[in-house]
């Protein structure tokens, strides 16, 4: 009897154990606070130094330039240059960290990178990877980014596996974060590379349901359609430039038109949210 009694009493305790792991589990998945990285850029030379996996922004490159997740970037002030001559080995790919974009010591002005299409209510990280190859070259090479009143800096020569990082980035309200880039005068500032990562708490029912959004037809014309949206969902539609041109809302409809027929043609971003804050970004282009 005792026997029994034993036997029975470590099957209960192995029930409730699992029990509290499956709960645990639940309460862990219906809020969780997420680290995702949205963008990985590579400052690079062309199309035969591109990295797979990464967004490869060329020296030179005419602006807007459109990225993973909608995220599109302007270039301003002074003009970036290209170089192969970042250090071999370093803490990322030798496409990416042997490879850079610079601010030319001839060049006066910053160069300010602005990204539009962003999650206003969200906090991101911006890690910057700075590096020029020691051999060949000297003088300093110290580059500056600032966001904001954040500024971080680094000299670049003979950098091989120091990250900048610039926490807690907030944007706009029409989702738009501007980095600038300086260096001392005379000298060159370089980058590398970029990671931007977003923390934001999610809900999984939610997140679950923004990933099963439809929009069509890509390109548009006059409409376009969007279905198996959350309800109370707001649709907002802004131009390359973070502008907002049109705001409407789904109520208890899963699906919606948006009429687009005002727009010229060209690059817009779709940014859908609801109640609980969640923002997904969608790349439409306009015939």
């Amino acid at each position: 009897m005792n026997h029994f009694n034993t036997l029975f009493m470590k099957k209960l305790l192995l029930i409730l154990w699992i029990i509290l792991c499956v709960t645990s589990f639940k309460s862990t998945q219906a809020n969780t606070v997420a680290n995702d990285t949205i963008a990985k850029i590579n400052f690079t030379v062309d199309n035969s130094l591109s990295a797979p996996g990464w967004d490869n922004v060329f020296g030179g490159i005419s602006s807007p330039v459109t990225i993973n997740n909608g995220i599109i970037i302007t270039i301003s002030g002074s003009p970036f240059k290209s170089g192969p001559s970042g250090e071999p080995n370093t803490v990322l790919p030798a496409k990416v960290g042997s490879t850079y974009n610079f601010l030319a010591s001839s060049n006066n002005d910053p160069v300010i990178l602005a990204f539009a299409g962003l999650d206003p209510v969200a906090k991101y990280t911006f890690a910057i990877f700075s590096s020029r190859a020691a051999a060949g070259t000297s003088g300093d090479k110290t580059t500056v980014f600032s966001i904001g009143s954040q500024s971080v800096s680094i000299n670049a020569l003979g950098n091989k596996s120091v990250m900048l990082s610039i926490p807690d980035v907030k944007s706009s309200a029409s989702g738009s974060v501007e980095l600038t880039i300086s260096r001392p005068q005379g000298q060159a500032g370089y980058i590398n590379a970029l990671i931007i990562t977003k923390s934001s708490t999610t809900f999984s029912n939610n997140l679950k349901q923004f990933n099963d959004v439809e929009i069509y037809p890509v390109p548009a014309k006059n409409y376009v359609n969007l279905s198996n949206l959350p309800v109370q969902s707001q649709i907002a539609v802004f131009d390359i430039t973070g502008k907002k041109l049109i705001e409407t809302a789904n109520g208890n409809n899963p699906e919606i038109q948006v009429n687009v027929k005002s727009l010229n043609s060209g690059t817009y971003i779709f940014r859908i949210f609801n109640t609980s804050s969640i923002i997904r970004s969608y790349k439409i282009i306009k015939e």
